[in-house]
């Protein structure tokens, strides 16, 4: 390689980035601006911008938004560095700032469906649904965006608008047949039509894709608690089903707006984490005591 070429630095830079070995990435992008500025002088906002990123994975934070700011102060209408710029304003809630960043990424890119998808999350973060809907949209026409079919068809089932919502769902699963999520989004809509047949179906495809997509969906602390303590992937599987037996119990009391209150609330009651785990934990216990004394037999 030659030790003068800034440009084969940062391509070496960005391979060691993929394979995680964060250091010697950014040895490298610091050579290759370093070089730069001695020889050529080029453009090198997008080095600054790798180098903000790997201080991000570094969880350098303090160091991230210096090298975002100086890649867009060398480069104010690269859309990538006020991509990365508002993903960083993103993760750390600052949503009026990376709304402005993925702004102006579509200014200098009107076909950048990433910067759609995100800036529409953010809208509807805000409370902004309608915008949410159009960045959404744009994405989708931009490039049949699997996440953004997604993302509408949630919102278009939350407005009630369930055969619009439920050809965005079957879109991004014909464009992705694997995709979990929108497996999950069709159960649920089914349910809500009280379809319940077709929403197990729609149920246990997500299921057998991916076990616990619909728990990470309804319950992100009981998804975790299970990721740490079930290894085996029946045994996941089992639990999903059995978490969206309660949760189907729940909302059909919810829907049908039920007078039975005190059944309503216990039902709700065993939907919650704590109670979740303690049924997990029984259950477990149940099992391996019954094993074994089997085994003594």
């Amino acid at each position: 390689m030659d030790k003068n070429n800034y440009v084969a630095y940062y391509k070496r830079g960005d391979a060691y980035s993929d394979i995680g070995k964060l250091k010697e990435a950014l040895e490298d992008y610091d050579t290759s601006i370093n070089l730069n500025e001695k020889y050529t002088k080029n453009n090198d906002a997008y080095v600054y911008s790798q180098k903000g990123n790997i201080y991000k994975m570094s969880k350098k934070y303090e160091k991230v938004l210096e090298c975002y700011n100086i890649a867009i102060s060398k480069d104010n209408t690269m859309p990538y560095a006020y991509c990365e710029r508002a993903d960083y304003y993103k993760e750390r809630g600052e949503k009026e700032l990376a709304i402005n960043d993925y702004s102006k990424a579509i200014e200098y890119e009107n076909t950048n469906e990433y910067a759609y998808c995100n800036r529409g999350n953010l809208y509807e973060e805000s409370g902004n649904k309608e915008n949410a809907l159009k960045d959404y949209t744009k994405a989708i026409e931009i490039n049949n965006n699997v996440y953004a079919y997604c993302q509408r068809g949630r919102l278009l089932k939350e407005y009630g608008q369930y055969d619009e919502a439920l050809k965005d769902f079957n879109e991004a699963i014909k464009r992705e047949n694997n995709n979990a999520y929108a497996y999950c989004q069709i159960g649920h809509l089914k349910i809500l039509r009280n379809e319940k047949e077709e929403a197990w179906e729609a149920y246990n495809k997500a299921i057998e894709i991916k076990p616990l997509m619909i728990i990470l969906m309804k319950d992100k602390s009981f998804c975790k608690y299970v990721q740490e303590n079930v290894k085996n992937n029946e045994e996941k599987k089992l639990i999903a089903n059995l978490f969206i037996a309660v949760m189907s119990l729940k909302e059909s009391f919810l829907y049908n707006k039920t007078d039975e209150k005190y059944c309503f609330k216990q039902v709700a009651h065993y939907t919650k984490l704590n109670s979740l785990k303690y049924l997990f934990k029984l259950n477990r216990h149940s099992s391996e005591e019954s094993i074994n004394n089997k085994n003594k037999k």
